[in-house]
């Protein structure tokens, strides 16, 4: 797919149901609260990638940067994070990736956050995904 074809918007909340169902399409399951901002990649009618910005415990985060299996390592994922940052509202934000995309969001001017400066709610969360067996990181941008 030429990247020239792709539009990334932000969605509307009326939108958020649509990102439910390409979410669950590709295997994510990741929930959209209605407090989310939702931003997505499309192409013509088709939805190929999300990514939300939340803000949970007064922290604001990346959250559910999924793009279509079909359509992955296309520079869906890298529109989506441009135009995540671009919009950032303030400048911290966490997120907790798999390991193996650290290369990927530092471009986004994301860095592995000390455990001991993170929030302990992210602690927690990323304790949980390693016992889930998800090889995971905290990351933060400031």
């Amino acid at each position: 797919m030429p990247l020239s074809t792709l539009l990334v918007r932000t969605l509307r909340p009326g939108e958020y149901d649509r990102a439910r169902r390409a979410y669950e399409a590709w295997g994510y399951r990741g929930e959209v609260l209605d407090t989310d901002v939702v931003f997505a990649a499309e192409q013509g009618d088709a939805m190929v990638g999300l990514v939300r910005r939340t803000v949970e415990n007064g922290t604001q985060m990346l959250r559910g940067m999924y793009v279509a299996p079909f359509i992955r390592r296309s520079g869906v994922g890298s529109l989506l994070l441009s135009h995540f940052v671009d919009t950032l509202q303030a400048p911290a934000c966490w997120c907790v990736p798999y390991a193996n995309l650290q290369h990927f969001y530092g471009r986004g001017g994301f860095h592995v956050a000390p455990l001991a400066e993170s929030p302990p709610f992210l602690r927690e969360r990323l304790d949980f995904y390693r016992r889930e067996g998800l090889d995971v990181i905290l990351m933060r941008r400031s």
